[in-house]
């Protein structure tokens, strides 16, 4: 692959991360590997980091020495992008500072599937940037794959309905943390007038018994890229639908809370449930599209929230790694 970069600057070597040529390329230093020169390469080389993007959904800068979330931090603001509010996110996140996080912290022995970020809400990050503080002695690799891909691959009457229909995400939140992240927890805050304020453009929501907080979200299934005119599959359905759920578990919250009782469930936009086979169907084509890589120490993986979609495999050791959405 040829460099898109001048020769007047920091020379680097470019290079895919995996075979498909549509997919993240890595971006390392023949010299100079250092944070400072890739902040420098970034802010002198913006337009051209921007195209690459877009041609292969993402990059991967690798070698450059970013140790700190201070380091970190330096790579985002030489793009210059604000920063998107964790406000409503579901996963469980700590707050590093300067609107740095934790990846999402569940436990190492799950899989994280292919999904796209906060795509259960009206306004979701355009791009994320993930930081690898420490990769996992064994497993935790980060999975991608191409949402246009998915997209081709899906079978087409699920694509027929979905654009139909469109989906709604429904969340039952405790105030408390409890399978799952609260509504205090949620929205950063005990005052339910705080919380409904926050809520304004989230969807439909009303307080239940036990102060059990109900949201619907309707969202499209199917986006169409602002920029590069690609259509791509752009939702969470086989995340929050309780197929994704093991069984044991799935039966217990069943038989606690009803069928309709799920803290988190995934329907048609018209409120009618999805079936188990829909959503195995759609789960097989994630799978048969994810793409593993293996993290280093020091990598900074940037993606288009819409060309990309991202998980996770589970892992053993301890495993940091950091994000920022913007």
């Amino acid at each position: 692959m040829k460099s898109h970069f001048s020769r007047k600057q920091i020379k680097m070597n470019i290079r895919p991360l995996f075979q498909q040529a549509h997919h993240p390329v890595v971006i390392s230093p023949t010299t100079g590997g250092t944070t400072a020169a890739l902040c420098s390469h970034i802010r002198e080389n913006r337009a051209q980091i921007d195209d690459m993007i877009l041609s292969h959904a993402g990059v991967l800068f690798r070698g450059f020495n970013v140790v700190e979330p201070v380091d970190f931090l330096g790579v985002i603001n030489s793009f210059g992008l604000a920063p998107t509010a964790y406000i409503g996110g579901n996963s469980p996140r700590t707050h590093v500072g300067n609107n740095i996080y934790t990846s999402t912290e569940y436990p190492s022995t799950e899989r994280i599937s292919l999904h796209n970020e906060m795509s259960y809400l009206p306004r979701w990050p355009t791009r994320l940037y993930f930081h690898c503080v420490s990769p996992a002695a064994r497993g935790g690799q980060t999975t991608l794959a191409h949402a246009a891909d998915v997209l081709q691959q899906m079978p087409q009457p699920i694509c027929d309905v979905l654009e139909e229909k469109k989906l709604c995400y429904v969340r039952r939140l405790q105030r408390h943390d409890f399978l799952g992240k609260g509504w205090q927890s949620t929205y950063g805050t005990s005052e339910k007038e705080v919380v409904e304020q926050r809520l304004r453009g989230q969807g439909a929501f009303r307080w239940l018994n036990n102060d059990v907080l109900e949201i619907k979200t309707i969202c499209d299934a199917i986006l169409v890229h602002p920029i590069s005119g690609q259509r791509v599959w752009f939702n969470q359905a086989e995340q929050w639908h309780p197929s994704s759920l093991a069984s044991d578990m799935r039966h217990i919250i069943e038989d606690a809370f009803g069928k309709d009782g799920f803290p988190h469930n995934c329907t048609f936009g018209d409120g009618t449930s999805i079936s188990d086979e829909f959503m195995a169907q759609i789960r097989s084509v994630l799978l048969s599209n994810s793409l593993l890589f293996d993290w280093e120490q020091g990598d900074v993986l940037l993606i288009d929230n819409l060309l990309a979609m991202h998980g996770r495999e589970p892992f053993e050791g301890t495993r940091i790694t950091h994000v920022y959405l913007a």
